[in-house]
């Protein structure tokens, strides 16, 4: 049975993609995401949105310090970069042998575009095509 409240939301980045920021003042970055948050849908990127966090004493002979880190940001102003191609995808899913796999979408589009013009595969039905063009562009 499905939860229809309190659902976290399945997001299209995962910890280890390559991610290029579209927006906000570390726009055009590309860094490696660290860390997820999927119920506050942000990540953390490495060597993006770096802030200064000002660190008290614990004890009287040690010294307060300014540390720089990275804060979490949107997935909204992240893409992910397809591993092959090394340029910024948007990410779909499909289902193959029972477990869900994220594809690159412009890649299948590129994979479609080579099946409909091979020989082999330009009989078959388009949905059938479509399928093995999602299957070629498997990230994961």
């Amino acid at each position: 049975m499905r939860r229809k409240y309190n659902k976290i939301p399945k997001l299209h980045i995962k910890k280890g993609d390559i991610v290029k920021v579209l927006s906000g003042k570390d726009k055009g970055a590309i860094g490696e995401v660290l860390k997820v948050f999927p119920k506050q849908q942000r990540a953390i990127v490495e060597g993006v949105r770096i802030v200064k966090k000002h660190i008290k004493p614990r004890s009287p002979q040690e010294k307060g310090r300014i540390v720089e880190m990275e804060a979490p940001i949107h997935v909204s102003k992240l893409m992910v970069i397809d591993p092959k191609t090394k340029e910024p995808t948007r990410i779909g899913r499909v289902r193959i042998d029972g477990k869900w796999k994220r594809y690159a979408k412009k890649r299948m589009q590129r994979e479609l575009e080579a099946l409909n013009k091979d020989a082999q595969w330009k009989d078959r039905p388009l949905e059938e095509r479509i399928e093995e063009a999602k299957r070629r562009a498997v990230i994961d």
